[in-house]
């Protein structure tokens, strides 16, 4: 019985000296991957760091080499709003020769229209003019109102100017179709 607990003994310190080579092995494994880990974090702070900084140098640099006038901003706003407009009409093929010869048929001869704008997603004209009187606009509008192409005539803001000249304003909603027939 004394030769079964003798080798029992011995087996039992051969198992506890693998563990106490292999305990140490693991430590050191792992506090070197520890090691390795703070040492990525922190390299990546760092050019966290730096890049922010690049980052904010050039954006003042920027604003330094770049000073942009509001009136510079609202023309870019005006050309984007008129190449939209253009890209509605080559998108749909509105035909605006129409339009022009609409105008050069039905427009007095005693009234002058000043400037003109149109916008082809909603097929509004909107133009500012003067007249020789108040009969030749009402004729003027008579003349807009009898025409099948158009939805609805407005006009207003009627003014006299220094040489007796009737301002107005007016606008007129052509129907869909007023742009689709061919030139």
């Amino acid at each position: 019985m004394a030769d079964l607990l003798s080798s029992k003994s011995t087996t039992g310190s051969r198992i506890d000296v693998t563990v106490r080579s292999t305990v140490p092995l693991l430590f050191y494994i792992g506090l070197a991957l520890l090691v390795l880990e703070g040492a990525a974090y922190g390299g990546l702070f760092v050019l966290k760091r730096y890049q922010t900084a690049a980052f904010e140098e050039l954006i003042a640099e920027i604003e330094s080499k770049a000073e942009i006038r509001p009136e510079a901003i609202n023309q870019v706003f005006l050309l984007d709003n008129r190449l939209r407009d253009m890209r509605t009409i080559l998108s749909q093929r509105l035909y605006l020769s129409s339009l022009f010869s609409f105008l050069e048929g039905t427009t007095n001869s005693k009234v002058r229209f000043l400037n003109f704008s149109f916008r082809a997603d909603t097929r509004r004209l909107e133009m500012t003019g003067e007249a020789g009187g108040y009969a030749t606009l009402a004729r003027q509008i008579a003349l807009f109102e009898s025409d099948p192409r158009i939805e609805r005539v407005e006009f207003g803001n009627l003014a006299l100017d220094q040489n007796n000249l009737l301002r107005f304003q007016t606008t007129i909603i052509f129907t869909p179709s007023f742009f689709r027939s061919t030139p």
